[in-house]
């Protein structure tokens, strides 16, 4: 096999080629569980962009946007290679389940790179990230707010401590008309521990490859313009790489966030928030009440830091420790 011919799983995609087939990322009880996946093999050489959406499977936007990407790019007007996993958590995306593999129960965004040796969800992230993503030079991952989430649209990179590739993430970060880039230490957010590791896009770069989440879209809408945003940002990511030819659309000046802070009740009850996605808060604004049934208040949630809402799960139900809000530092 040529260098310019390229092998995942059974599928094998020469040069100035494009194939659209099924990658076997796991089994389940002896039967393949496969998932779609697109490999655009250009006529030139150049780097290797992995395009990975669908973690979530209630992210609909995400998802819609890594299809028409998939869709748009022709091998004879591509420098390198474009892999793309359009819907990586498919039972998710078919049973309508929000933020799991509900085979397994598990996130599948907070296990990579996974373990041969582990739950199906484990066994499918160790498998796409030796086979798929260790293979790549740059890495999209491309996400929104799932079917119980609203979110504000941003871009985040997670900061490794190697300056060259975490320069080169912001640069991929850069190419989105997305107002707000989030940058987050390895230290992550207190009251959430183990977050970033073992999110796709801080497990890369911690291996030297370049990422970015893009996150557009929110409660499992299917909305243009958040598709658009995210589709767009991915073809001006190509055009930084010189894997296809044009100028650079223009983006929006980029508000940097830092840091971060979850809110979580301390009873359950019904929750009534008092802010939206996007707003601006300092210290001790009220975000919203827990009432019983009764309609007494129980509890009122407080900021604890100044800056922008940027998730947000506004159900009335919640639990004693549930994640209701995250607000990052402006």
């Amino acid at each position: 096999m040529s260098e310019s011919t390229i092998k995942i799983g059974s599928g094998t995609v020469g040069q100035n080629e494009v194939r659209h087939f099924e990658f076997e990322a796991a089994e389940i009880s002896g039967y393949p569980l496969r998932i779609p996946v697109t490999v655009v093999n250009g006529a030139k050489s150049g780097p290797t962009l992995c395009v990975t959406s669908g973690l979530h499977g209630g992210e609909y936007d995400s998802i819609e946007a890594a299809l028409r990407l998939s869709n748009a790019v022709f091998p004879g007007r591509l420098s390198g290679k474009l892999i793309v996993l359009p819907i990586i958590n498919i039972q998710s995306f078919l049973q309508k389940v929000p933020f799991t593999n509900p085979i397994d129960n598990v996130n599948m965004n907070r296990i990579f790179p996974g373990d041969p040796r582990g739950s199906v969800s484990r066994r499918m992230a160790n498998k796409i990230f030796s086979e798929i993503v260790l293979r790549s030079n740059f890495l999209i991952d491309l996400h929104g707010g799932d079917l119980t989430e609203s979110i504000q649209a941003h871009v985040m990179v997670k900061i490794t401590g190697n300056k060259d590739i975490d320069d080169q993430s912001r640069k991929m970060a850069e190419a989105f008309d997305i107002p707000y880039v989030w940058e987050l230490e390895v230290s992550g957010i207190p009251d959430y521990p183990g977050y970033p590791k073992g999110t796709v896009t801080y497990e890369a770069p911690s291996r030297g490859i370049p990422s970015v989440t893009a996150e557009a879209g929110e409660r499992g809408k299917l909305e243009e313009e958040s598709v658009k945003v995210l589709y767009e940002g991915m073809v001006n990511v190509m055009k930084q790489l010189r894997m296809i030819d044009g100028a650079l659309s223009p983006t929006r000046k980029k508000t940097l966030l830092q840091h971060g802070a979850v809110v979580c009740p301390n009873i359950g009850g019904l929750f009534y928030p008092n802010v939206s996605c996007g707003d601006h808060v300092d210290i001790g604004t009220k975000l919203g009440v827990v009432k019983n049934l009764r309609g007494e208040v129980k509890e009122t949630l407080s900021s604890k830091t100044k800056g922008v809402v940027l998730s947000l799960t506004p159900l009335m139900p919640v639990s004693t420790g549930e994640f209701v809000i995250l607000i990052v530092e402006l």
